[in-house]
């Protein structure tokens, strides 16, 4: 559960969620918390760096079960 209503994720030490893997962008993609208590992610490379149930995603509303994936463009990333 966030606490935060924003929630920025990359490879950089000040992001809130801070990933050290191969094919993080430093800053990569950020979470948000939106009316009615669903979340929301969003690619912030604008690279198609953010995958949803394994379909590349620029925005989506996150429901129970579903799979995230972060990469780079050649499929570098973590789940």
């Amino acid at each position: 559960l966030l606490v935060q209503k924003i929630l920025d994720i990359g490879s950089e030490a000040r992001q809130d969620v801070s990933i050290q893997a191969a094919g993080i962008a430093a800053r990569h993609a950020r979470l948000t918390l939106e009316s009615g208590g669903m979340y929301r992610i969003y690619d912030i490379t604008g690279k198609k760096g953010v995958w949803v149930n394994e379909q590349p995603i620029d925005t989506v509303i996150l429901h129970d079960g579903d799979k995230v994936r972060l990469q780079d463009s050649a499929g570098q990333g973590v789940s």
